[in-house]
């Protein structure tokens, strides 16, 4: 993975013994004026031995980053417009008190409240935020974000139907295409058939026992 991040200093931070190998975030994972860092520390008041922890406590950092950077659309998308002061990634973490089913009536408590909060952070319900919200979620969540905010028909943008749609198409005309049990493909009569053409023949038969049809068929 390609990597553009900033490279590491080794600090003394005020009030601390140990020396700190700092980092600047990303653009995208700062927070605010006061979030532009973020810092480990060697362990160590040896500066010797602290510039040999560099690299390792960097690496460490690094992949912190690619982590973050690389959470699924749902987090990247709500992070870019979260303003409240708590973690909604810690509260996505715990364990879901209601796991969806088919009714809408059941709610993954995390996802969708998180939904709530940041189309409400502002006092004021982000009815576009909302909208946008609806590309991050599968069916059933959906279907219950729908019924929180009263919409119609459907609950997905036109644009997602469509992928949706192709996709059902495509995966029946395949089991369609498993169901069929054609023996005879080239379309020409059946044996079978003839047989029971001959089998029905009167002017055939007319003159021949039952026992001696028998035997002959």
């Amino acid at each position: 993975m390609e990597r553009d991040y900033h490279k590491p200093t080794l600090r003394k931070v005020p009030g601390k013994t140990s020396w700190y190998v700092v980092v600047t975030k990303p653009k995208a994972l700062q927070k605010g004026p006061k979030d532009k860092f973020i810092r480990r520390s060697t362990g160590t008041s040896d500066k010797r031995v602290a510039e040999k922890l560099v690299h390792s406590k960097a690496e460490q950092i690094y992949k912190e980053f690619d982590k973050q950077l690389n959470a699924d659309p749902f987090i990247a998308f709500v992070r870019k417009h979260w303003e409240l002061d708590w973690s909604f990634e810690d509260y996505l973490s715990r364990p879901p008190l209601l796991p969806l089913k088919d009714e809408p009536e059941a709610r993954d408590t995390r996802k969708l409240a998180v939904c709530e909060y940041v189309c409400n952070q502002n006092d004021t319900f982000d009815q576009r935020l909302a909208e946008n919200l609806f590309q991050y979620l599968n069916k059933k969540e959906a279907a219950v974000w729908k019924t929180w905010l009263s919409y119609g028909e459907n609950p997905y943008p036109i644009s997602i139907q469509q992928e949706q749609i192709d996709a059902d198409l495509s995966e029946k005309a395949v089991q369609q295409q498993k169901e069929i049990h054609a023996l005879n493909k080239s379309g020409a009569p059946k044996l079978s058939e003839f047989i029971e053409k001959y089998e029905e023949d009167k002017y055939r038969w007319r003159s021949i026992s039952s026992k001696e049809k028998g035997a002959q068929l």
